[in-house]
This record gives structure tokens, C-alpha cells and sequence, in this order.
């Protein structure tokens, strides 16, 4: 049963009842009600963005970038330990040969390049271990030649190694 018309003088004039407007259709062939209308919108607006799968479907104005801020968390690197936690310096012996060129002799030195490597035992102590390695140059081929260790990789500087439960 269709609902009554409006009490208005245009008694052609259609209601604003859905019911009417599901049967009859659209007065004008564009229209929609503005309810339909919103949640088209809404539906497309949804299929163009992604939003992850549990956001509350609003999206920021201006989202913030993944990565850490300026000023946020420590940027430095590890700070070498102080004296008192050093509990052995190791000179590490000078280069005689250059990889390079196979010059051999003296060596000009440059500087000495200073690594530490922490070691952390089973008895909750912390042993740190200096190391002094001196960097010479070629005086044939300028290449910067660095003394080697066992206990250090060939571009370790800094406090950059920590090892856990050295054996033996």
C-alpha cells in the first residue's frame, strides 16, 4: 500500500518517504537521497585508500613518516669506556709489509687508531680490553696499512665488539 501524499497543494509532487522512492524511483534521474548519497562516498572513498586493517577508517591530515625523529633516541656512537672499566691495553704490533705493493721496511706512521672490545663473562663481570693499533702508510704506494690482531677485524675502531662467553 503506498503511502499517502503529502498534504501540500501539488498533490503530484512525491514524498519523502524511501518506501515511495524505492517503488516509484527518483523524481529526477540523478537524484538520491542525501543519506544514499553519503554512504556512496563513503564506500568509494574507501576503495581508493588503504587503511590498515585495524584503523578506525579516519585518516590524519598530515601523518607522521616511519623513521625516528630529530632528537629522538641516541644518535651517537658507543661512547668509549673510561679508564676505571679498561681492564687490559694491548699494543698491537707495527706493520712491516704493505699488502699492496709488497714494499718492505720502515713504514711511515700516522696515527694510532685505538678499539676496544668488551667481553661479558658467566660471573656478571665485564672485562674491557683496549687495544692500540697503529696505522702506518707506504712510502711507495701512500696505502694506509693498519696493524692486525686476532682478536680484532680489519676495520674495527671504536668500542664496536662486545663478545659473550669467549671460550678458550
Amino acid at each position: 500500500m503506498p503511502c499517502k501524499p503529502s498534504s501540500r497543494a501539488d498533490r503530484g509532487a512525491r514524498t519523502a518517504c524511501t518506501c515511495c522512492w524505492a517503488r516509484s524511483g527518483p523524481a529526477r534521474p540523478n537524484a538520491l537521497p542525501p543519506r544514499l548519497k553519503k554512504r556512496i562516498e563513503e564506500l568509494e572513498r574507501r576503495e581508493r585508500k588503504y587503511a590498515a586493517p585495524f584503523s578506525r577508517e579516519t585518516r590524519t591530515a598530515d601523518p607522521k613518516s616511519p623513521e625516528r625523529r630529530p632528537g629522538e633516541g641516541t644518535f651517537t656512537h658507543k661512547a668509549p669506556p673510561t679508564p676505571e672499566q679498561i681492564t687490559a691495553t694491548v699494543e698491537v704490533d707495527t706493520p712491516n709489509t704493505c699488502p699492496r705493493c709488497g714494499f718492505t721496511g720502515p713504514l711511515i706512521f700516522t696515527r694510532q687508531d685505538k678499539a676496544w672490545v668488551t667481553e661479558l663473562v658467566p660471573q656478571n663481570a665485564m672485562q674491557v680490553t683496549e687495544y692500540h693499533v697503529p696505522v702506518m702508510e707506504c712510502p711507495q704506494c701512500h696505502h694506509a696499512v693498519r696493524g692486525d690482531h686476532p682478536d680484532l677485524k680489519a676495520d674495527q675502531v671504536g668500542a664496536t665488539a662486545i663478545v659473550v662467553n669467549r671460550r678458550p
